[in-house]
């Protein structure tokens, strides 16, 4: 299961261009340093679905709670506005 949440973590902190770092995340409130639309965290989920199904041939129902569980405990920060997270603060177009 290790390696399905590095997986997943990996995959996250590509989609907002940036690179995972077990040591970056051990921060306080390192998942507040960036954003990403509501439309981004969609499609993560949807991939983070389909690729739990495949690696642990678990039904859909079980893959979408599970990614549910990870976007509530790990998920980025959705951006209002389309502005995005720098640092603790905002810069919107």
């Amino acid at each position: 299961m290790a390696a399905t949440f590095d997986g997943c973590m990996r995959e996250m902190f590509r989609r907002v261009g940036a690179r995972y770092s077990e040591g970056f995340c051990r921060r306080d409130d390192w998942y507040r340093e960036r954003s990403w639309t509501q439309g981004q965290e969609k499609e993560f989920r949807e991939w983070m679905v389909a690729w739990v199904r495949r690696r642990h041939r678990w039904t859909k129902e079980m893959a979408e709670r599970e990614a549910t569980w990870f976007l509530f405990q790990y998920g980025w920060k959705n951006s209002p506005n389309g502005c995005l997270a720098v640092g603790r603060g905002w810069r919107c177009k």
